[in-house]
């Protein structure tokens, strides 16, 4: 990885993007096995920096209940679903499931990546993957 002088002049140095990495990164995205795996890493650096767009649809029978769509943007504006979020029903508090598929069955399922839940006033969030809850663990070390 080549990390160049930013062009602004600030004090900081921004990432040369790699496109063998991002190329190889993006064929992992959308058509990997492991999808799962690849979005609950982090990016590498040497990919640069994504344009990600959400979208909101709450048409005809989403009002109540709308959900979300994770677009990245490639060159040239082509743009391609890789995360899906829908508040989910029954809840008196913000409660988004997020899944890699379009059809929210339950959060059970290989396909879902978690949930985004409100706290308080719904100005602040936590979000939760499908790991295991500490505090419900009966022995817990932070090493």
């Amino acid at each position: 990885m080549v990390l160049e002088p930013n062009p602004k002049g600030l004090s900081f140095r921004v990432p040369k993007p790699d496109p063998e990495i991002f190329t190889q990164w993006m064929d992992e995205v959308i058509n990997g096995n492991n999808k799962k795996q690849v979005l609950m890493s982090p990016i590498p650096f040497a990919c640069g920096s994504l344009k990600l767009v959400v979208v909101r649809n709450n048409t005809g029978l989403h009002k109540l209940h709308p959900y979300f769509t994770l677009y990245l943007e490639k060159p040239y504006g082509v743009k391609i679903a890789i995360l899906y979020g829908q508040k989910r029903k029954f809840n008196k508090i913000a409660n988004y499931l997020i899944s890699l598929d379009k059809t929210f069955r339950d959060r059970d399922d290989d396909e879902v990546l978690g949930k985004l839940r409100a706290v308080g006033a719904n100005d602040k969030f936590t979000l939760y993957d499908n790991g295991e809850n500490y505090s419900k663990l009966a022995s817990y070390s932070m090493s």
